[in-house]
């Protein structure tokens, strides 16, 4: 049943040939391309483009350059791109344009240059600058190919200086394209009593200058709610609020200043921007209810001949979109049912019977999910979603097979967030917990994964143009807007020192990874690779018992876990080095000059060893004495053997040398009186008192009575004399330290 009509050139002060020259409309892009995605460094291939208002002379321009085109119908288009066009990972900005009159540029929708990943993973980044922030939409307001925010905001910038007692202001974020933003502008609401701001908000170029403009809502004291409309300067600042929209420049239609809200009017229930009717002006769709709980659909801006013949029955969130494939832009509209209004392309609209899908909704979206090329649309309901699956007709069945959360769902968006060509949907619970949900290409989901974002407002842009779709979020409750940015890639491997593989003694391996702040896991293993688990903390020991294999995987802000990176090693007992001499070296050495005793030291080059020595010529072993840490002392000619042995180590090689030192000689003894001789007693008294004289002062005479010959371990002779009582004979022999022993002398002493 039609609901509202528009004839457009009666009662207008347009020119007659304004209305003869059938203006072309405004193209309109269906989400997603197709393919959405493709590889870096790929072919060239053909883009299909789906959407409603495309012509023959329509042209789909990738970030503003144009491709070669093929028209297809007016809902669909085929762009030839060329692989100079994919050298590098990034997000593309695929919009059609139609030439004048009317037309203009469409809708932009991404197209991603990115291999698909399996794994989702968010990094948070803070954009301060509001204080009730309670949700955002997203567009390039200044022209930089960059994505921007326009955050709706509960609390009044004091910019606004309001003298009614209202609230509210939408701050708008400049991308800087690594994911942060600067706050560039503020924008007031109307200063109306009690005037607050209300979450719906949407862009789009509504007076066709080029310039992305945006549309928001307000309330007073939860009563009477409008739009606020403000336009786009293409600097990131805007010009108004307006309450309805301003015709496009060089019409003669001036701005109405007619606000749409009257007495009755009571709430808002969606929007959804688009031209309804082909005539090259964007309108506003606009659901409502008013104080009678009566409820309808209004497209702006309202000129004369509109007319309503039947209010919608439950209106709710909208989506705009061509629903039965015949290049015009239909209205869906979400409220527990699915009301589906086909549009004729003059502004005349077709209710079709509603089709149930469970619970109310706050959220709507459209796109192909199961890749029929036919739209579909997507709800939130209860703990689950619904999805009803275009016929091309306008009609819709619903998708059963969908997976459930914990919590109730109350808001969704779509995108393309793997990368995979595939819509997928970030949802928000009642909790303000947001989860993705992947696509599964035939109208289905997976099981929802949680992410770190909390909040009651979602978009999705490339915001730091690495190819992947990140998420702004708003959070009232912790007055925050966040940023998550999905992580471009794998996380750098790890890296080990020393490197692998490592052949070699006991040491400790460090792990390090290029990225600031990584997490690292590791574990270690002697039979094979492993699975890391273990938080890496601290250098790990390798030796005899190994390990002898460590794996490792890192993850970093930015980046999902890296691939698994290992390190091997193969123990080898490590050998003591050689101990060498210091000086004195072996040698000769005269005495005097060389003072005794000679110290003689070693060197030990390995800290883990010890020295072991032997002066005897015997081989020295790890069970020989150690050597005396402050040196041996040497007096005379001695030969030093010294091996360098120790747990865990090989035995060095035995060195050592031999000490030649050139000694003094002790003088020889010589007999002092009585000499050596026969004796008759008496007269000879006894006992005999047998001295010598002994000439060299640093020796000492020993002696020996029994024939043997003295050493210099003999007993020492007695300093007042030997006294004999008998026959006896007596050999003396001088000796000394830094000395050569005296020539042996003696004597007998015959008693009779």
């Amino acid at each position: 049943m039609k609901f509202f009509r528009l004839t457009w050139c009666l009662g207008l002060s347009f020119a007659a040939s304004t209305c003869l020259a059938q203006p072309n409309p405004v193209p309109f892009v269906n989400q997603p391309l197709v393919p959405a995605a493709v590889a870096p460094s790929g072919p060239e291939f053909s883009l299909t483009v789906n959407g409603a208002g495309f012509l023959p002379t329509s042209i789909v321009n990738w970030n503003g350059t144009p491709l070669a085109t093929t028209f297809v119908s007016a809902g669909k288009l085929s762009a030839v791109v060329p692989a100079a066009n994919l050298s590098s990972a990034g997000t593309v900005n695929v919009t059609v344009v139609n030439p004048g009159p009317g037309g203009g540029s469409s809708n932009s929708v991404p197209f991603t240059v990115i291999a698909p990943t399996s794994s989702l993973v968010f990094s948070t980044l803070p954009v301060t600058g509001t204080t009730s922030p309670i949700s955002v939409v997203t567009a390039d307001f200044n022209h930089d190919g960059i994505a921007d925010l326009a955050v709706i905001d509960q609390a009044a910038a004091p910019s606004c200086n309001y003298q009614n007692h209202g609230v509210g202001s939408i701050a708008i974020f400049l991308g800087n394209g690594d994911g942060t933003f600067t706050e560039h502008s503020t924008l007031c609401f109307f200063d109306i009593l009690g005037e607050a701001p209300e979450p719906l908000a949407v862009t789009g170029d509504l007076n066709r200058d080029g310039n992305i403009d945006l549309i928001a809502t307000s309330g007073s004291f939860g009563s009477e709610e409008q739009l606020a409309i403000y336009y786009g300067n293409g600097d990131g600042t805007f010009t108004g609020p307006f309450a309805t929209p301003v015709q496009a420049a060089g019409t003669a239609m001036a701005a109405r200043a007619l606000a749409l809200t009257n007495n009755y009017f009571q709430n808002i229930t969606g929007l959804a921007l688009g031209d309804f009717y082909g005539n090259g002006q964007l309108n506003i769709a606009e659901g409502e209810t008013d104080g009678f709980g009566n409820r309808g659909v209004l497209l702006l801006p309202e000129y004369d001949g509109v007319s309503v013949d039947e209010p919608f029955v439950a209106p709710g969130p909208l989506s705009a979109g061509d629903f039965n494939g015949d290049g015009v832009l239909d209205l869906a509209d979400g409220n527990s049912s699915l009301w589906m209004f086909l549009n004729a392309g003059n502004g005349a609209f077709t209710s079709l019977p509603d089709v149930p899908f469970g619970e109310g909704t706050g959220q709507i979206v459209s796109g192909d999910f199961n890749g029929d090329g036919i739209l579909d649309l997507a709800t939130t309901n209860g703990n689950s979603i619904s999805v009803l699956l275009g016929n091309g007709d306008g009609t819709f069945a619903v998708k059963a097979g969908q997976p459930t959360s914990a919590q109730t769902n109350v808001g969704l968006i779509t995108a393309d967030l793997n990368g995979d060509g595939i819509l997928d949907l970030a949802v928000i619970d009642s909790t303000d917990a947001i989860s993705i949900w992947l696509g599964n290409g035939d109208g289905t989901f997976q099981a929802p994964v949680d992410t770190t974002g909390r909040g009651d407002g979602v978009v999705a842009a490339d915001f730091n143009g690495d190819g992947r779709m990140d998420l702004a979020v708003t959070n009232s409750d912790l007055a925050a807007v966040t940023v998550l940015l999905q992580a471009s890639g794998p996380a750098p491997m790890p890296t080990f020192s020393p490197i692998s593989p490592y052949s070699g003694a006991a040491t400790m391996v460090a792990i390090s990874d290029s990225e600031e702040s990584p997490t690292i896991t590791y574990c270690t293993s002697n039979s094979g690779t492993c699975a890391p688990s273990i938080a890496y903390t601290t250098s790990i020991s390798f030796g005899l018992s190994g390990p002898t294999n460590i794996c490792a995987s890192a993850n970093a802000s930015g980046y999902w876990q890296s691939a698994t990176a290992c390190w091997a090693g193969t123990y080898v007992m490590p050998t003591c080095g050689n101990p060498s001499q210091n000086l004195p070296f072996s040698g000769t050495y005269n005495v005097p000059p060389t003072p005794l005793p000679m110290i003689i030291t070693w060197t030990n080059p390995t800290a883990g060893c010890v020295l072991h020595y032997t002066t005897d010529g015997s081989t020295p072993t790890a069970s020989s004495p150690t050597y005396p840490a402050g040196g041996l002392s040497i007096y005379s000619t001695t030969t030093i053997r010294v091996i360098a042995a120790g747990p865990g180590y090989n035995n060095s090689d035995i060195v050592g040398g031999k000490w030649t030192l050139n000694l003094p000689t002790c003088g020889d003894p010589t007999q002092n009186a009585p000499y050596s001789g026969t004796y008759k007693v008496p007269p000879t008294t006894l006992p005999m008192i047998i001295t010598w004289t002994n000439p060299t002062a640093g020796c000492v005479m020993h002696y020996t009575m029994d024939g043997s010959a003295p050493t210099a371990s003999s007993p020492t002779y007695p300093a007042g004399g030997l006294s004999i009582r008998s026959t006896t004979t007596i050999r003396v022999i001088a000796a000394g330290a830094g000395y050569n022993n005296s020539d042996i002398v003696g004597g007998k002493w015959t008693i009779k």
